[in-house]
């Protein structure tokens, strides 16, 4: 629902995967988010799984 699943992008490079926030705060000021950060090994993984490039 909402971002979840979507990317977290600095400097145009995916750094991280959208995981979840406060209810109906999400994306806002001072409300805490949590990401999955992709790792090296976890972004090998996710292009084994998906056949693909990021």
């Amino acid at each position: 629902q909402g971002d979840s699943g979507g990317p977290l992008i600095c400097k145009n490079v995916m750094r991280g995967i959208t995981s979840f926030g406060k209810k109906n705060k999400c994306g806002a000021i001072g409300a805490p988010g949590v990401y999955t950060r992709l790792t090296k090994q976890y972004i090998q993984w996710i292009k084994k799984t998906i056949g693909g490039d990021l």
